[in-house]
């Protein structure tokens, strides 16, 4: 997952819903920072 995309997410640009699938990436994505 790239920060774009996290920034995205975090703004609601990118819904819940429409990240759901990726919900295991956002997790490592996280624990990686």
């Amino acid at each position: 997952m790239t920060t774009i995309t996290f920034l995205l997410y975090q703004s609601g640009y990118i819904t819940i819903k429409d990240y759901d699938s990726e919900r295991r990436t956002l997790g490592d994505w996280m624990i990686a920072e």
